[in-house]
C-alpha cells in the first residue's frame, strides 16, 4: 500500500495531480484538511484510489469530520510490529 498524505491544497489540484502522476503506485490519499473540493475532483479522476479526508479551518460548510482515527495496517519496521495510525 502506498499512501500520499497532503493538506492545505486550497484548490490547487494541479500539484496533487502531478504527485499522482509521478507516483502511480499510490493506492490511498489522506487529505488532512483545507481541500474538500479538491478531494472531490481527484476522487473522480482516480476512481481506483481510496480517499480519506478531514475538514480544515477553511473548509466552511464541509461534510468531512473534524478528526478521524484510522488503523491503516499492521506492518513491520526494523523487525518490530507497527500499527500505522492517522489522527487528523
Amino acid at each position: 500500500m502506498h499512501i500520499l498524505v497532503v493538506s492545505d491544497s486550497h484548490g490547487n489540484t494541479s500539484n496533487l495531480k502531478e504527485a499522482m502522476l509521478l507516483h502511480p503506485e499510490i493506492t490511498r490519499v489522506l487529505h488532512c484538511g483545507d481541500g474538500e473540493a479538491d478531494v472531490a475532483v481527484l476522487s473522480a479522476a482516480y476512481p481506483s484510489v481510496r480517499f480519506d479526508a478531514v475538514r480544515g479551518n477553511c473548509d466552511l460548510g464541509a461534510l468531512f469530520p473534524l478528526q478521524r482515527l484510522m488503523r491503516i495496517r499492521r506492518s513491520r519496521a526494523g523487525g518490530n510490529p507497527v500499527s500505522v495510525l492517522s489522527r487528523n
